[in-house]
């Protein structure tokens, strides 16, 4: 269960980050609008076949849209070094904000385990 809602999160910050809805991203992936919606609310499982097509549409392995693979740090590195010097201070302390998030993230996800679904 927890895959399907680690595909649900990242479909849904692709989706915000590229200011889509439902119907605009659908589209874009190639795929049913009902599908996608309930891909995003965790309730359909999503096949083998179709992982690999939203990963390539989206420019990513597929372990990146199941959450089980974290982009890869030298990726993020070469890309920080691509910078301008002036924004490399701003771009340590957003991939600091991005590291600290990604654990609390992990946190919340262990202690929702504990406590068998429940919130915290």
């Amino acid at each position: 269960m927890e895959i399907k809602k680690d595909i649900a999160a990242k479909l849904s910050a692709v989706m915000k980050q590229r200011d889509l809805n439902v119907t605009e991203f659908s589209k874009e992936l190639g795929i049913a609008r009902s599908s996608l919606q309930g891909y995003i609310k965790g309730s359909v499982e999503m096949r083998l076949d179709t992982a690999e097509l939203v990963s390539e549409k989206m420019g990513c392995s597929i372990r990146l849209v199941d959450g089980t693979q974290a982009v890869p740090a030298q990726d993020l590195d070469g890309f920080l070094r691509s910078l301008h010097p002036s924004l490399l201070p701003l771009a340590e302390h957003s991939r600091q904000m991005m590291d600290d998030l990604k654990e609390l993230s992990d946190r919340l996800y262990d202690q929702e385990r504990r406590t068998g679904g429940e919130k915290p």
